[in-house]
């Protein structure tokens, strides 16, 4: 604290006893009450009403201690209201001073549970008595609330439907050219023309925000694919036409980070997924394909990268990434031993194609780049010659590895690193000042060096081994619950496994609107029709388009309503009206919205290097 502007400082840190401090709120009205707020890593809030010459706990009611952001409000005498947001709960308010507090996440459910920081910083109206206004910047863009925090919506700063968090190609790719993307927000994408097209596959999928992806190597069989999210691990076994979530713990915090399958898939249906947070239980097994899941005896906090022995039917050998290390298990699960070497969070594991020989083990980290190991892991070591970014999100290697030795890195800030030497030295392919989460190489990748790397711009394609790359995700779904989409009259939701992301919102009221501004160059209107709807009108841009009849004989779900190209790049509004005319053979007259898919244009070729 200083008294004299900042000319010298003393040490306030009495009864403080997490000094990792991140936050810091002073009252508006300091002079009087000398009352101050801060946030710590790790100790929750705390408070003082001596001008910071001593501190209190205030964490009643606060479920994370990990705290991120505070602010008080501008009338805090009178309002006693404060704020404050945490690393893995999310946003908590209190309105007596502090002393209890209560989330206020409605509309921010599935971006909390993260292990990643995703609630970055609060901002309170200056009017706030009055307009009840509050702003949490967060890693999928800005959110604001208009009544004390009690819900929230986003604001268009960021499309998040166009982040994809995952991309995976068939064992079959090279005879049948299936791609699957997850992006965040947006459900999955998948192309059955390597890439070249796209179409969102959301049948029953419960939330949209898509973190791993594991596909079954008899994908060809059984058309097997697994997506992990928070609190569940969604299942297709059509190829993801229809997809059934398995709520994976009902009773633990549990966000999927890590998903990998069994090689012998087939005979033994073993999956395993990773818990990306700080829950009661480290890593789930299933042993029935998915149905059910219970937890392991890893007892390791942050998993996010998983990898499993090519012989797992026979060696039962499976690695789990954490905090600072690796862990191994000899029995598929049953005991661990735990390998330390390097600081941060372990991102990516991978493995040798053929381990079962050379026992080669690549594991990238968060904080200290790549590390190699020859002998199954009992050993490490760093392999960081070439490689500008410590930071490493996801290592991928050629299913010709013992004889290429090629490898792929995909880091935060500098795009794709390509070693052709086993890791020994890297250099950089490109995608720089992209944040790469994701890379998937073809299985053929010898015979056609296909790459694919996804991140916060969508997905980008390689045929030339990384050394020229093409923006390829040309389509991004946002569901009728999105925070962009605003409705003006009396709509109501309807819940169905035949929708995407199982629901769909109606209205009958003539005149009641439904409204969608977004960036790109097309706009898809998805919808239902049947016997009992009616007449709306189209509106882009202010202008009246056209009508639409959702008039069918029989019920059709995710149909293709209303489709406009040709769009310069940029932001319009797309606005659905209820006109309550209907065709004469329609019982009804109600519009239906299930989603929108808005097009960026044709995909980009481009040279990074």
């Amino acid at each position: 604290k200083s008294i004299d502007g900042g000319v010298s400082w003393n040490s306030c840190n009495n009864g403080l006893t997490d000094l990792t401090v991140t936050s810091l709120s002073v009252s508006p009205s300091f002079v009087l009450d000398r009352t101050i707020f801060v946030g710590t890593w790790g100790g929750g809030v705390f408070k003082s009403t001596e001008g910071g010459a001593s501190w209190a706990e205030e964490n009643n009611g606060i479920t994370d201690m990990y705290i991120t952001t505070l602010v008080t409000s501008p009338e805090y005498d009178s309002d006693q209201t404060v704020f404050t947001a945490s690393k893995d709960a999310g946003v908590f308010k209190s309105t007596d001073t502090g002393y209890t507090w209560i989330p206020v996440n409605n509309g921010l459910e599935e971006r909390v549970g993260q292990t990643d920081v995703h609630c970055k910083l609060l901002g309170i109206s200056p009017n706030y008595s009055n307009d009840q206004t509050i702003f949490i910047a967060m890693f999928e863009g800005l959110f604001k609330s208009t009544n004390g925090g009690d819900s929230w919506h986003q604001l268009d700063t960021f499309s998040v439907s166009k982040f994809t968090t995952s991309v995976i190609s068939s064992p079959n790719y090279a005879e049948d050219g299936v791609v699957f993307a997850g992006t965040y927000g947006g459900g999955i994408l998948k192309s059955l023309d390597t890439g070249i097209s796209w179409k969102a596959k959301n049948t029953g999928l419960l939330q949209g925000f898509l973190n791993p992806m594991a596909i079954s190597p008899y994908y060809g069989i059984d058309y097997t694919i697994f997506a992990g999210t928070y609190n569940y691990v969604h299942i297709s076994t059509s190829g993801g036409e229809t997809w059934t979530s398995i709520e994976v713990d009902s009773n633990n915090y549990f966000n999927a980070r890590a998903l990998v399958v069994s090689p012998a898939y087939m005979n033994d249906g073993t999956v395993f997924v990773g818990n990306g947070t700080s829950g009661s239980y480290s890593l789930y097994k299933s042993t029935d394909r998915g149905k059910s899941f219970l937890p392991t005896s890893l007892d390791a906090p942050f998993i996010l990268a998983l990898a499993i022995s090519n012989d797992y039917e026979n060696d039962q050998l499976v690695f789990a990434g954490s905090m600072n290390g690796v862990y191994a298990s000899p029995d598929g699960g049953l005991s661990w031993s735990y390998s330390q070497f390097c600081n941060g969070i372990i991102s990516s594991l991978t493995l040798s194609p053929s381990f079962s020989v050379d026992k080669t083990i690549f594991a990238g980290s968060w904080e200290s780049g790549i590390f190699k190991s020859t002998d199954g892991g009992d050993s490490w070591l760093p392999v960081n010659n070439g490689l500008t970014d410590s930071v490493v999100n996801a290592l991928a290697l050629s299913q010709d590895y013992e004889n290429d030795k090629t490898l792929f890195a995909a880091t935060k800030s500098y795009g794709i690193f390509k070693s052709l030497d086993g890791g020994n030295s890297w250099d950089n392919m490109g995608l720089r000042e992209k944040f790469i989460r994701s890379i998937n190489l073809s299985p053929s990748y010898a015979l056609d060096h296909t790459v694919f790397a996804a991140g916060s711009d969508g997905v980008f394609k390689s045929e030339d081994g990384g050394y020229s790359w093409a923006f390829i995700s040309t389509l991004a779904r946002y569901e009728e619950d999105n925070d962009l989409v605003s409705y003006r009259g009396e709509w109501q939701t309807s819940d169905s496994p035949a929708a995407s992301k199982a629901a769909i919102s109606y209205a009958t009221t003539p005149n009641s609107k439904a409204i969608f501004p977004f960036t790109g160059k097309s706009i898809t209107w998805i919808g239902t029709t049947s016997n009992k709807q009616g007449i709306a009108e189209i509106h882009i841009d202010g202008v009246l388009e056209c009508f639409v009849d959702q008039f069918s004989p029989q019920v059709l779900w995710q149909q293709q309503l209303y489709l406009k190209t040709n769009l310069p790049y940029g932001l319009h509004t797309i606005k659905i009206v209820v006109t309550g005319n209907k065709n004469p053979d329609s019982l009804g007259s109600a519009i239906s919205v299930d989603a929108f898919d808005v097009g960026y244009g044709n995909a980009v070729q481009f040279n990074t290097q």
